[in-house]
């Protein structure tokens, strides 16, 4: 059984359709590919915060993760201000670059 958030993406796979989403869910979720924050952008201030302690909650890092791999995270990027404010266009490339490797195979594809 799987939940309502996994109905759309695991339907579409089950057509063959490929599925990405950029910035919400991890892989398990249904979707072929997915790259976002662990939890939430809030966390993107943490390290700015004067009673902030990377002991007690460690800094944050996007996270990326393929169908049949673990979801790992992007040493490269960690969630600051400023990386939060330039994610948007992270997520079209990236989305962009789903479409078109989609579209290059002939294959239908849902994204989110």
């Amino acid at each position: 059984m799987f939940s309502a958030n996994q109905a759309t993406p695991l339907h579409a796979s089950a057509s063959g359709t490929f599925g990405a989403e950029s910035g919400r869910w991890p892989t398990d979720h249904g979707f072929d590919e997915w790259y976002g924050p662990p939890r939430s952008y809030d966390e993107c201030l943490w390290p700015d915060d004067p009673w902030y302690d990377p002991h007690v909650a460690p800094v944050s890092y996007m996270l990326e993760g393929r169908k049949g791999e673990p979801v790992h995270e992007r040493r490269d990027q960690q969630l600051t201000v400023a990386s939060s404010a330039m994610s948007a266009g992270e997520y079209e490339r990236r989305a962009l670059d789903f479409m078109r490797r989609s579209m290059d195979k002939g294959k239908p594809f849902f994204l989110y």
